[in-house]
């Protein structure tokens, strides 16, 4: 009988080492290669943050005034319900529509001073752009076709790109296209909480609600198309938008808030006084780039319009309309009709037969397949959060602001008139109300970008002034405005310069400060005017 010899069992030390080498490697790849995903976030994460971070603090005004009122409220531990920082709006009721993202805002600035808020606005929309791709890959997209539409989107939104709390309805409108659009129907129950927390970070939830009828509607005809499963569709959507309404209610000051957003909307002189709400220019740069990809979107839907749903299309003419309208439509439009199209069009996107990019579809469907997710979009958030910590400075250079741009904003002015001790009723230009609410906190102003809340008689008489219209002196008069902020170049500045009753308190090539004579303001700057 042949002897059996016992054979212990391998140990570490006997494995080969070839293999085990091998499995390392291939870790090691899965690790240093990011994934589609991670590639959205770090891309737009970085770009934002070090490349936009001029536009992030001084594209308008209102990031001073949402931080000024963001102070507030952790100073106080409540939310403001009375407007407070204006002289012409003093002691009205405020609907806090934006009352949590000034909060986010303001917290961001008392821990990285505005650097810390930029790096929470890149955060936003890098989670955003993020968010989409993800939406796309699960409703199986082809990678690089997800990746280019998300692209446009980003592009299509970049004029916007300032500190305010319509980046949080950007977010929220792609978590939206994601629970509205995915794979699979949803409870509709999941939309509470998004509108809820949507109604408190910013106006832009009446939006949420208008693409859910939308959807509604648009399911519903294709339901009584079919002949079959109308009035079940009618009754989801009903359900879908009961959800969503019950989530809105959820804030300070309950279905009230809903009713303030139509109001505003409706009174088309308020919304004019802001340039966002006017139609695009197709001249710029933005306008001309949506101006090319609506006529490219339509062009596409016809021609393929046997595989575009009936709720692409109504989402196609609605979002068309508003960007029509007003140019900060732009960006919702990317945020939600290129997804919903791009989900139509994949199988034809597939189908064509170039091989230089059926190559790059199949490199970028190979590479995410094999990638990591997460790890780098975790590496460059925490690097970005360091960052802000740091006021945005390392090794002593300043790689993000922490300052606004005295040759977008009246820095300079403002420090002159705070040093003087100047204090008196201000006229302030439009743009800068919320700077100067942040920056010289002693002081109300006259108007600043929340023109719903100031009423039309207020606007009409800020154009009145400061375009010079008929009967403007007396108005400035009415108002006993006696200090004067505006820009250098402005007619109110040179006719104030030729006017005996006013002096010239400060200027620079930014702004002037004018006092009028004979008041308090003026007589606390005679000791401490240039020259």
């Amino acid at each position: 009988m042949e002897k059996v010899v016992a054979v212990p069992p391998p140990t570490v030390a006997d494995a080969p080492a070839r293999p085990q080498s091998g499995r390392r490697g291939r870790v090691r790849r899965w690790l240093l290669q990011p994934s589609l995903a991670d590639l959205v976030f770090v891309v737009w994460a970085l770009v934002v943050a070090l490349g936009f971070h001029h536009r992030l603090l001084n594209g308008d005004g209102d990031p001073g005034w949402h931080l000024r009122l963001g102070g507030w409220m952790l100073d106080h531990r409540q939310v403001l319900l009375r407007h407070t920082f204006s002289h012409t709006a003093y002691g009205r009721p405020f609907v806090p529509m934006e009352w949590g993202s000034q909060v986010l805002l303001a917290g961001a600035e008392r821990l990285g001073g505005l650097a810390g808020v930029v790096v929470l606005a890149a955060l936003i929309l890098a989670t955003t752009f993020t968010l989409l791709l993800v939406h796309l890959q699960r409703r199986g997209v082809d990678p690089l076709l997800a990746y280019l539409t998300v692209t446009l989107a980003a592009v299509l939104s970049g004029a916007h790109w300032i500190a305010r709390p319509h980046l949080l309805t950007f977010l929220c409108t792609a978590a939206l296209v994601a629970l509205a659009d995915g794979p699979r129907e949803r409870s509709a129950w999941l939309l509470v909480p998004l509108f809820a927390a949507w109604a408190n970070l910013h106006g832009g939830v009446l939006f949420g609600l208008g693409l859910l009828g939308v959807l509604a509607a648009a399911d519903t005809f294709d339901a009584w198309r079919r002949g079959a499963g109308a009035g079940a569709r009618l009754r989801r959507g009903a359900a879908a938008l009961a959800a969503a309404l019950a989530g809105t209610a959820l804030n300070p000051v309950g279905p009230r808030l809903l009713w303030e957003e139509l109001a505003f909307l409706s009174e088309g002189s308020l919304p004019a006084a802001s340039q966002e709400f006017t139609p695009p220019d197709f001249r710029s740069t933005t306008g001309a780039i949506f101006l090319a990809t609506a006529i490219l979107v339509v062009g596409v839907a016809v021609l393929r319009r046997r595989r575009v749903r009936t709720r692409t299309w109504l989402v196609l003419a609605a979002l068309t309309v508003l960007a029509l309208a007003a140019r900060r439509n732009i960006a919702l439009y990317g945020l939600t009709v290129l997804p919903f199209l791009a989900v139509d069009l994949d199988p034809d996107w597939r189908a064509i037969p170039t091989r230089l990019l059926a190559h790059a579809r199949t490199a970028f469907a190979a590479d995410d397949a094999r990638a990591a997710r997460g790890p780098w979009s975790a590496v460059v958030a925490c690097g970005l959060l360091v960052l802000a910590l740091l006021h945005g400075r390392v090794a002593g250079r300043a790689v993000v602001p922490d300052g606004f741009d005295p040759a977008v904003m009246p820095v300079a002015a403002v420090e002159h008139a705070r040093a003087a001790g100047v204090r008196g009723t201000l006229f302030n230009h439009f743009d800068w109300g919320g700077y100067v609410q942040y920056a010289w906190p002693e002081e109300r102003v006259f108007i600043d970008g929340a023109t719903n809340f100031y009423g039309v008689d207020v606007v009409r008489d800020y154009m009145r002034i400061a375009g010079l219209h008929g009967g403007w002196h007396e108005t400035l008069d009415r108002y006993g405005i006696d200090v004067v902020l505006v820009p250098a170049d402005s007619r109110l500045a040179r006719a104030l310069g030729r006017d005996a009753s006013w002096s010239l308190a400060y200027d620079d090539a930014t702004a002037v400060l004018l006092v009028r004579r004979g008041t308090a303001a003026d007589r606390r700057t005679a000791a401490r005017r240039p020259g």
